[in-house]
């Protein structure tokens, strides 16, 4: 298995030759059934899959191998149901990545590889945490990380302690869960593993936000942001975005928060990571009840709650999700039931439509303080405050990825603001946009 700094190296190697890999593999499948090739092949390039963003090929090439040698006992054998459970629980597949995971430890087990037991039981504790059964993964958790510990196997004795981590934050015990995120994080940066580094970076971050902590928290996220855009993980890009937005609420930027929320659902709707999609969902709620939005609240909760529903994760208990569920439900009355009912049904475009007009309505921005005079004129044409934002930089003749890496918005968020700052001005290109702006006393810069 590759780690640490040649982890990212490897992938992109990975992806140059995987038209070789493919070729390999099935000639060794049609030529020699009995070589353990392919079963290496796929019980060492999971990770590559993983952060190539090929979990479905991935899966398709770890069940034909897998189907090839059924019957089989060996260690290879095993490390491939290692492999395979991996990536069906990277697609929320819980169940499969169960059953995987407990063939892989029969096996293992009289191999006595303890590395490869190590993998089994973080399987089974990641897919009975994310199903809310904490007894279970708790003590799966702690086996991988005293024997990870014990053999000196510092990437998975991170990996288990990160869990145990999250196990803490959901009990309540936020002070726990920083502990063991802070000893994950050590262990991480000892191995050298820069993935594993912005993991525990973010889950850190958020946890010292939830300690109250979020000025303290800002640096860790933003590492974890650097070091995910870096590798190319969208998963971590998405989750440091929605943490980054949970300071910016807790510091009073509403509007910079959902700015971030709906950067980070884009991303990881479009990775295909439903949990991430889910959570970002629930956070966008959450400000559409704080700007009173209470109609699209019920219906962003209720687009999260099928996501859950549809991929198995089971419903988010207690906590302000749940307190921000029943004071969106109050507000609207007798309506709650028929909202709940449209927010599940709805598309994904209607999703993020929902989301973009609660992002456009929410206070608390990102800019800094304007000048009356410039407020007054562009509230006469009908600009927001965010769309002000977007004219300063049109002005600075800014490309659209320009403006999203200034802004920390997704380009595909850009995008709408600048049609929307085009029709407000009545201009019809970004190059007249300068002139008009000076026109009616909107520019800033």
């Amino acid at each position: 298995m590759t780690t640490g700094a040649d982890e990212a190296a490897a992938a992109a190697r990975f992806g140059g030759e995987l038209d070789n890999f493919r070729s390999a593999a099935a000639r060794a499948l049609e030529e020699d059934p009995t070589a353990e090739l392919p079963l290496r092949l796929v019980g060492n390039g999971w990770r590559a899959w993983n952060l190539l963003g090929r979990l479905a090929e991935g899966r398709d090439w770890a069940n034909r191998v897998l189907d090839r040698y059924t019957g089989a006992s060996t260690q290879a054998f095993g490390r491939a149901l290692v492999a395979a459970a991996y990536l069906a629980e990277e697609q929320s597949d819980h169940r499969q990545a169960t059953l995987l995971a407990e063939r892989a430890e029969t096996i293992l087990e009289m191999s006595g590889d303890e590395r490869g037991l190590s993998d089994c039981w973080i399987v089974r504790g990641q897919a009975a945490r994310c199903g809310g059964d904490l007894l279970t993964a708790e003590p799966l958790y702690l086996n991988a990380y005293g024997v990870a510990r014990d053999v000196g196997d510092g990437f998975r004795a991170a990996k288990a302690a990160d869990a145990l981590g999250w196990i803490a934050h959901y009990r309540g015990d936020i002070g726990g869960a920083a502990e063991r995120f802070g000893e994950a994080l050590e262990l991480a940066r000892a191995v050298g593993d820069r993935r594993q580094v912005g993991l525990m970076l973010g889950n850190l971050g958020a946890t010292l936000t939830s300690l109250g902590n979020p000025a303290e928290a800002v640096p860790h996220l933003t590492e974890a942001l650097e070091i995910a855009t870096e590798l190319g993980d969208a998963q971590g890009v998405g989750a440091a975005l929605q943490s980054l937005g949970e300071c910016d609420k807790r510091q009073g930027r509403l509007r910079a928060a959902g700015e971030r929320w709906l950067a980070a659902l884009d991303i990881v709707r479009e990775s295909g990571f439903t949990p991430g999609e889910a959570a970002c969902l629930d956070s966008l709620a959450g400000a559409a009840t704080a700007a009173g939005r209470h109609g699209e609240a019920v219906g962003l909760f209720a687009a999260a709650a099928a996501i859950r529903e549809r991929d198995g994760s089971g419903d988010v208990a207690g906590g302000p999700v749940e307190d921000e569920t029943r004071a969106a439900h109050a507000a609207v009355g007798t309506s709650a039931a028929r909202l709940r009912a449209e927010g599940a049904a709805w598309t994904a475009d209607e999703v993020r439509a929902a989301a973009v007009e609660v992002v456009a309505d929410l206070p608390g921005l990102l800019a800094g303080e304007r000048p009356d005079a410039v407020l007054a004129a562009a509230k006469r044409v009908g600009l927001t405050a965010r769309e002000v934002d977007i004219v300063d930089r049109l002005v600075e003749r800014k490309t659209d990825q320009e403006i999203a890496a200034a802004l920390f918005v997704s380009v595909r968020t850009v995008t709408t603001h600048v049609s929307a700052v085009l029709r407000k001005l009545e201009v019809a290109s970004r190059r007249d946009v300068a002139a008009r702006a000076a026109e009616l006393g909107i520019v800033t810069t």
